[in-house]
């Protein structure tokens, strides 16, 4: 996983607008368990709300299952989701928060 934070924090170096663009992420999860380990992730932080932003698709394919794993574990939660159109431009299709 080193090797994906290392190349964001280069690209974010490297940005073309010439400034020098700081990304503070400290762990990156890519595997069948990294939803599972998204929550004791927000607990260990102490976080006390979340915003689940995705796609129609995103969500169909992984934020179903993380709205669910918040749900469960009764944190609070606002789940967003973006409409996108043929040029790729994207608007807000809704916006709920949870409890």
């Amino acid at each position: 996983m080193g090797n994906i934070l290392q190349t964001l924090e280069q690209a974010a170096a490297d940005c073309a607008c010439g400034k020098h663009n700081r990304i503070s992420l400290d762990t990156i999860v890519v595997g069948r368990e990294a939803l599972e380990r998204a929550v004791p992730y927000l607990l260990e932080r102490s976080c006390k709300h979340v915003t689940v932003v995705v796609d129609a698709t995103t969500f169909a394919a992984a934020g179903q299952r993380l709205v669910d794993c918040l749900r469960t574990a009764g944190m609070d939660f606002a789940q967003v989701i973006l409409l996108g159109n043929h040029q790729g431009m994207w608007w807000l299709m809704s916006s709920r928060s949870f409890k």
